[in-house]
């Protein structure tokens, strides 16, 4: 011993063990049921929800991820689970605000999630209860699901075993495979064509590469569309007045005595083509009789002929007449 007083052994250890006792109760009052060490005021209020399985007291309730209070108690009541909350001041949950019971992770802490409702719904009362809940779904519920869903899928899985049972006995053969070859090989030989084509139609080459590429083509194009457009426009008029006895041709096609006329005069003009073509008549001679023609032929050359000597005769005959009247 040199004297000198100090921390003995047995003294720093009760003071380490002294400083975790009080590390572990201030912990314990944190995680506890104490809030007033969380925050001194508090929103009360409540949530109803069909299942809790999972949700612990002293739980967190979040709004978008931030811590917003705790649970302070989960009760039974009327075969629906009530959880009373102590949130923070001034959140102005309104009374169409939900309640969410969600997972941290897949197999983290349940906690609960407001949403704080909508802007012109009243303000929730302190201690008021919210309606709009949403349990979180169990993983027993998912598992009593799975035969149900597996009894969905089971056609599938029928006609996915159908369709490789069929492709097995079409490629399995040698002759199959060999037809897959030959498909393959095919659909490349298309692709290169269609690639060539794209190739082409970019480098304006071919009707339908210049109709994309040239711009005094396509309004040659425009320009007849718009015409067959007229033209169809037209002819719907067109139809619309004669659907409505509009015009000649619709008198013609409706008035039945104008149509029965119309024939009649058909006929005959038919009788008089037909009695010209057999020669029968002063026109059907002449037309079909060569003798006649050309008689009426020299006939009027004749006439012609007559017409030039009185022509000649006319100024003489104008010269005599003036004589004698100059005489008497």
């Amino acid at each position: 011993m040199n004297g000198k007083k100090g921390w003995g052994t047995e003294a720093k250890v009760g003071i380490f063990v002294l400083a975790a006792l009080l590390l572990l109760g201030y912990m314990s009052l944190r995680v506890g049921k104490f809030e007033f060490l969380t925050f001194k005021e508090q929103f009360p209020a409540k949530a109803q929800f069909t299942s809790v399985a999972g949700l612990a007291e002293n739980g967190r309730v979040e709004i978008a991820g931030v811590e917003v209070g705790r649970i302070r108690s989960i009760m039974l009541t009327n075969g629906q689970a009530l959880v009373e909350l102590r949130l923070h001041p001034g959140l102005n949950l309104r009374e169409d605000a939900a309640a969410r019971i969600r997972t941290k992770g897949m197999l983290g802490e349940k906690y609960i999630e407001l949403e704080q409702g909508t802007a012109d719904a009243p303000l929730l009362p302190e201690g008021g209860l919210i309606t709009r809940t949403e349990s979180a779904v169990e993983f027993d519920q998912i598992l009593s699901k799975v035969p149900a869903l597996l009894d969905d899928f089971r056609p599938i899985l029928d006609d996915v075993r159908s369709i490789s049972g069929s492709l097995e006995r079409v490629i399995g053969t040698p002759e199959g495979q060999e037809n897959l070859k030959e498909t393959l090989a095919n659909f490349h030989t298309a692709s290169k064509s269609l690639g060539q084509v794209a190739k082409n139609l970019e480098r304006g080459e071919g009707t339908l590469g210049k109709l994309l590429k040239e711009d005094g083509l396509y309004r040659e194009v425009q320009g007849v569309v718009r015409e067959i457009q007229g033209a169809a426009r037209n002819l719907t008029a067109f139809s619309e007045k004669l659907s409505k006895g509009e015009g000649t041709i619709a008198k013609l096609a409706n008035d039945k005595e104008l149509y029965e006329q119309a024939q009649q005069a058909i006929t005959r003009l038919n009788r008089v083509a037909k009695k010209i073509d057999e020669a029968e008549g002063t026109l059907g001679k002449l037309v079909n009789d060569k003798t006649l023609y050309d008689d009426a032929k020299k006939a009027m050359k004749n006439v012609n002929q007559a017409m030039e000597g009185v022509k000649e005769q006319t100024p003489v005959t104008m010269i005599g007449v003036i004589g004698s009247t100059l005489i008497r």
